[in-house]
C-alpha cells in the first residue's frame, strides 16, 4: 500500500509532462460560443469540442453527450 501513492504521483507526472496549453484567441472565443449555440450544448463543453476539432486532436470524455458530438 505505501507504493501506490508514490505509482500514482508517477502516472501523474508522466500524464502532465504530456499536457500542450493552447491559448484562445477572441476570434476563438466567438466561433465556439456559436458552436454552443448551434449544438444546444453549453460553452464550456463547446469550448473542448471546438478545440478538439480545429487542433485535429483527440478529446477524451466521458460525458456520453459530448463524446457523440466529437464523433459528428
Amino acid at each position: 500500500m505505501s507504493r501506490a501513492p508514490r505509482a500514482l504521483a508517477t502516472a501523474f507526472a508522466v500524464l502532465l509532462g504530456n499536457v500542450e496549453i493552447v491559448e484562445v484567441g477572441d476570434w476563438q472565443i466567438a466561433e465556439a460560443l456559436e458552436l454552443a449555440l448551434a449544438e444546444e450544448i453549453t460553452f464550456y463543453d463547446a469550448v473542448y469540442l471546438y478545440a478538439a476539432r480545429k487542433l485535429g486532436t483527440k478529446l477524451v470524455a466521458e460525458d456520453s453527450d459530448l463524446k457523440r458530438r466529437l464523433e459528428a
